[in-house]
């Protein structure tokens, strides 16, 4: 297929999206169908990360499983099966798209890292966490595959990003409910967890914050007028879970792109809102009493019941790090295989024996896959974002995607810090990564193939600044 014909169909294509035309055909299903199957496999796998409490903490805290561990393991498995079944239906049913060349060849680094993570159990000291995690990430490239392939304007954007923030709404409000209502399965608690870890909660709600304020300052879309409401569910649950890291690091993003995208008299009327109440409230408490109760009542929630020692460890981390790095060092090169961090999967950190994540994703990525797997890691997610960058002011409609991109890629960025993030086990926060990678390559295919065909007739458009 030549440049231009590639060119001539994915312009029909993004057409047939604006017109409204459900009638054109991609593969085996109507163009508008496509995106049908990528949202069961979200909903899925953002409810299949439920697992029963570990043994000891079964024993030692009381932890209860809120179902059989029988049905939580069958649950897990039936998602991942039935993903594996949808995804290789789309893979075979789009094998002749015209964008699949491009898009292989945009996303080649992550699939070499996935199939570097699926030759890594070959060494592993544990082969079955190691090819259960490995299958798990690999279903999560597919899902950015097919989403690379059938994209289309931030129409499609705006339908997945809504999904996700449904579900993470729904995932946060069943969370809380199960916390207080039956405070024996642990859920949102840390030491004692159970149905649900702590953290993962909480990058999800952090996530949920995220994508809410998108769709609403991006797309204003119409279930973004609930944001009041979902706003609130998700910070009770980062309250509750008691992760001060994705507080901050939300709380950071969502007021850079408030700052950024909200209206300037929404802005201005806020600016003015809190100078009238700053104001009012040092008239009623010139000696500032009541600030300083809320700073102690603040403190104390970011304390945690820790002292300045572990505060200053970042909350025992500096031990972890510091043993992880020198595991690291038994197999610099190839690592100890995929999600195993050490060279006889067990390593004796804050008092446990256990398989644990480096809690940080620098060092989960070099532990685990050797300074091998960091580098197809890191190029893979580089090379996908050098041609968004290069490329999204010369694709249509797809401005308020890269918006949304670029303010999530930072929030991952901040948690990646003290969290293992994507490459840890399945969560909420690794769909949403596999739909910002999706998303991304097909915005840097296009602008690519347009970049040929304007060569080739021997203009290009003027690049102005894009405009939301």
């Amino acid at each position: 297929m030549t440049i231009s014909q590639e060119h001539a169909i994915i312009e029909h294509l993004s057409h047939a999206d604006q017109a409204g035309e459900k009638n054109a055909w991609v593969g085996s299903l109507p163009i508008a169908a496509w995106i049908s199957p990528i949202l069961i496999c979200m909903w899925m796998l953002m409810y299949s990360t439920f697992s029963p409490p570990e043994d000891y903490k079964a024993s030692q805290y009381g932890t209860k499983s809120i179902l059989p561990a029988s049905v939580l393991s069958l649950n897990k498995l039936t998602t991942r099966v039935t993903a594996i079944g949808i995804l290789s239906f789309a893979v075979l049913s789009l094998w002749k798209h015209p964008r699949r060349d491009r898009v292989l060849r945009r996303m080649f680094p992550l699939i070499l890292f996935t199939m570097y993570g699926f030759a890594s159990v070959a060494w592993s000291a544990d082969r079955g966490i190691s090819l259960k995690q490995v299958i798990s990430f690999a279903i999560l490239i597919v899902l950015g595959y097919i989403i690379a392939l059938v994209w289309r304007s931030d129409r499609d954007s705006e339908r997945m990003f809504f999904h996700l923030s449904m579900g993470l709404f729904l995932l946060a409000l069943l969370l809380l409910i199960i916390h207080f209502a039956i405070p024996s399965v642990g859920a949102l608690t840390k030491r004692s967890s159970g149905i649900f870890h702590s953290t993962s909660a909480s990058s999800a709600s952090g996530l949920g914050v995220m994508v809410t304020l998108g769709l609403r300052l991006l797309w204003n879309s119409r279930w973004s007028r609930f944001w009041p409401l979902i706003l609130a569910t998700h910070l009770a649950v980062l309250l509750v879970a008691g992760n001060r890291l994705s507080v901050l690091i939300t709380g950071l993003v969502a007021l850079a792109m408030i700052a950024c995208y909200a209206h300037r008299g929404f802005l201005a009327g806020a600016v003015l809102a809190v100078s009238i109440i700053v104001t009012g409230y040092l008239v009623v408490d010139a000696r500032l009493d009541g600030f300083y109760e809320v700073a102690d009542s603040v403190g104390i929630y970011a304390k945690q019941g820790q002292s300045k020692k572990e505060l200053s460890s970042l909350s025992g981390r500096e031990e972890m790090w510091t043993k992880m790095w020198k595991s690291y060092w038994d197999s610099p090169l190839l690592g100890h295989g995929y999600f195993v961090t050490s060279k006889t999967g067990r390593m004796y950190v804050w008092y446990e024996w256990g398989n644990w994540t480096a809690h940080n994703f620098w060092l989960q990525a070099l532990t685990t896959t050797g300074a091998i797997g960091l580098s197809l890691l890191v190029t893979g997610i580089g090379w996908i974002g050098l041609g968004l960058y290069r490329g999204y002011r010369q694709v249509a409609n797809s401005s308020r995607s890269t918006a949304m991109i670029g303010f999530i890629s930072l929030w991952y960025f901040g948690w990646g810090f003290l969290n293992s993030s994507f490459i840890g086990p399945l969560a909420p926060e690794s769909v949403v990564f596999s739909v910002l990678i999706g998303v991304a390559t097909s915005i840097a295919c296009q602008a690519a193939v347009q970049n040929q065909a304007w060569t080739l007739d021997g203009a290009r458009p003027n690049r102005g600044p894009v405009t939301l």
